[in-house]
């Protein structure tokens, strides 16, 4: 199965040099909902960016191309530390879909 990618380029941009960002779907598939930290330092600091529905699939759009992100997610109220699932993410990883399971 091929990943979803997503990539956009900004409004009003007309370098047809290609797009600029591309776009994370975490698939969450368990019974927890998670709030969603992101980094662009894999030792941090993380910054909350989102909450993650339990069953739902949430999107985090606008990462820019060439920068790998790390993403944490965290039982709410837990703080960044308290995370359960964490992953590595850039746009030239064979895969920008996460599925939690």
């Amino acid at each position: 199965q091929k990943p979803h990618v997503s990539f956009t380029r900004p409004r009003g941009d007309d370098d047809p040099v290609g797009p600029t960002t591309f776009a994370l779907a975490i698939d969450n598939r368990v019974a927890t909902s998670y709030d969603v930290y992101r980094a662009t330092v894999a030792s941090g600091p993380f910054t909350k960016v989102g909450h993650a529905l339990s069953g739902m699939t949430y999107w985090i759009r606008g990462l820019e191309i060439g920068t790998t992100y790390h993403f944490r997610l965290v039982p709410p109220g837990s703080g960044a530390n308290g995370y359960h699932f964490e992953r590595s993410v850039a746009s030239s990883g064979p895969d920008v879909v996460w599925a939690v399971e």
